[in-house]
């Protein structure tokens, strides 16, 4: 999930938030998303759904298996 992390940060810079304003935009904790962001936390299908309503991004983008970030395959 080490892709996880590299990309949930990446979105997080590009877009100038705080892990404060994630926390709040995904409903959960600061040191949750902290956590998730270094690698320390491995997110679950429920977590990374969280993320990606908030990022507007697809789950395949956020595990790095695509990097369109709608989701699509070959882009």
């Amino acid at each position: 999930m080490e892709e996880f992390a590299i990309r949930e940060k990446l979105l997080r810079l590009e877009y100038d938030y705080t892990m404060k304003q994630v926390a709040e935009g995904t409903g959960l904790t600061e040191s949750a998303v902290s956590r998730y962001e270094s690698g320390k936390r491995e997110p679950n299908g429920r977590v990374i759904s969280y993320f990606c309503k908030f990022y507007g991004v697809s789950a395949d983008y956020l595990l790095g298996l695509v990097n369109d970030r709608n989701g699509r395959y070959g882009e």
